[in-house]
C-alpha cells in the first residue's frame, strides 16, 4: 500500500479506534508524506505557529484559576482578581464503567458489483426508530486483512483496530432519493472501488457494509453487516439491515462513585485528569465536543444500565453544551435540546446522568465517559 493511501486509511482508523492518539507507525507515514512536498511542510508549520499562539492565550484564560484583568490608572498598572468559577473535577472513581459487545449479520453474495440498497434500514444501533433517506448520510465498504469476522466485530466494539488491519476503505455519499447504489459507485479519495480488486472471493479478507449518519468516515455508525462473497452464489443485491439488535450493552453504575454538585450551583466541571473512558479505552480529555446532563424521573441509576446508547433518548428532560476546546464546562450554559431553555438546577425526584460524547468522531453512538450526579445544598 501506498504512503499516501495509508495515511487516508489512518485518517478512517482514528475513527475506528475510538479517537486514540495515532501510533507511531500513522506518524511516521505522516512525516514521510509531509518530507515530499515543502509547500506542505510550510503550510503545516503556519498551523501550528497559530496553534501555539492560541493555545498559549487558551491556557491564560483557563477556567479553572482566577482571572486577572489589567487596568491602568495615571501611568500605574494594577490588577483586580476575579474568583473563577467553582470546579468539580472527575476522577476515575467518578467514571461508570461500560461495556459493548457486537453481533453483526452476514449476507452471502455473487463477487459481483452488487447493488446496494438501504431503504430497509429503519433502526439505528439504539433501536430508535429513523428515515433511512434522511438519515444516512454515508454508507462505508471496509475491507480487512487477517482478521476473522469475530475479531473485528470484538475490534470495533473494544480496544479499536490497527492500521495493518484494514486493507481498503471506499464509502458512498447519497446524493438524491434513490436508496440504491452499485459497488462500483464507491470510492475514496479519489480512488475508485474496483470490483474485480476490492470484492473478490476465496482470499483471507473481510467484508464490512456499513451505515453511517455523518459525512465523516467511519464515525456514527447506524447499522452494519459483513458481506462474503462467494463464486457459487448468484445473490447479486443486497439489502441494508436494521441496526436494532447488533448492539448489546450494559453500564455498572455500582461500581462508580457519584459526583457530588451544589443543587443550586456554581456548576463547573471538569474532567482533564481521566485518562481512561467508560470502556477502559485511552481517552484524551481535548476529545470531548459535547457534554449532557439528563434527568430521569422516577427511575434509579440500576433502572438505566441496559439503556447506554439510548440515554438520551430515555431521558425525561436533556440539556447539552457544546465544547469546542478545553476539558471543562458550565452547567449554566447548558440548553435544553427541546426548547432551548437554560438548566434550570437540579430538582425532582430521579436520577441525574453526566455524558461526555464525541459526536462524530467515533464509530458507536454512545458517550465515551458516563456517571451519576449527586446534587446536594
Amino acid at each position: 500500500m501506498s504512503n499516501r493511501r495509508r495515511l487516508k486509511y489512518a485518517m478512517i482508523l482514528g475513527l475506528f479506534c475510538g479517537c486514540t492518539p495515532p501510533s507511531k507507525e500513522i506518524g511516521a507515514t505522516i512525516a514521510d508524506l509531509l518530507s515530499e512536498s515543502a509547500e506542505i511542510t510550510q503550510t503545516m508549520d503556519s498551523d501550528e505557529d497559530a496553534s501555539t499562539s492560541e493555545t498559549g492565550t487558551s491556557s491564560k484564560t483557563s477556567s479553572s484559576s482566577a482571572e486577572t484583568t489589567m487596568s491602568t490608572t495615571s501611568g500605574e498598572t494594577s490588577a483586580t482578581t476575579e474568583a473563577a468559577p467553582s470546579l468539580v473535577e472527575l476522577t476515575p472513581a467518578n467514571v461508570a464503567p461500560t461495556s459493548v459487545a457486537l453481533s453483526i449479520p452476514a449476507v452471502t453474495t455473487a463477487p459481483a458489483d452488487l447493488e446496494v440498497c438501504f431503504d430497509q434500514v429503519l433502526d439505528d444501533l439504539g433501536c430508535s426508530p429513523i428515515d433511512p433517506i434522511q438519515a444516512i448520510r454515508n454508507v462505508a465498504l471496509i475491507e480487512f486483512s487477517g482478521l476473522s469476522e469475530f475479531q473485528v466485530a470484538q475490534s470495533l466494539a473494544g480496544t479499536g483496530l490497527e492500521i495493518r488491519d484494514i486493507a481498503a476503505y471506499h464509502e458512498y455519499r447519497p446524493t438524491g432519493a434513490s436508496p440504491c447504489f452499485s459497488l462500483s459507485a464507491m470510492e475514496f479519495g479519489g480512488d475508485p472501488l474496483v470490483v474485480d480488486e476490492h470484492y473478490v472471493a476465496g482470499n483471507d479478507r473481510v467484508y464490512l457494509l456499513s451505515f453511517h449518519a455523518t459525512t465523516q468516515s467511519g464515525a456514527d455508525n447506524l447499522s452494519m453487516l459483513f458481506l462474503r462473497p462467494d463464486t457459487a452464489s448468484s445473490v447479486d443485491s443486497v439489502v441494508g439491515n436494521t441496526g436494532c439488535g447488533i448492539m448489546t450493552t450494559a453500564i455498572d453504575f455500582s461500581a462508580a462513585l457519584p459526583i457530588p454538585v451544589p443543587t443550586d450551583g456554581p456548576w463547573s466541571i471538569g474532567w482533564r485528569d481521566l485518562d481512561t473512558d467508560s470502556q477502559g479505552r485511552p481517552f484524551e480529555p481535548n476529545e470531548i465536543n459535547r457534554l449532557a446532563v439528563g434527568f430521569y424521573e422516577g427511575r434509579t441509576a440500576s433502572e438505566l444500565e441496559s439503556s447506554l446508547p439510548r440515554l438520551e433518548v430515555e431521558a425525561s428532560a436533556i440539556w447539552e453544551v457544546s465544547v469546542p476546546s478545553g476539558s471543562d464546562a458550565d452547567l449554566a450554559e447548558a440548553r435544553n435540546v427541546l426548547d432551548g431553555s437554560p438548566f434550570p438546577g437540579f430538582a425532582g425526584n430521579g436520577t441525574w446522568l453526566f455524558m461526555l460524547t464525541c459526536d462524530g468522531c467515533q464509530p458507536l453512538p454512545n458517550p465515551r465517559i458516563v456517571a451519576v450526579l449527586a446534587p446536594s445544598p
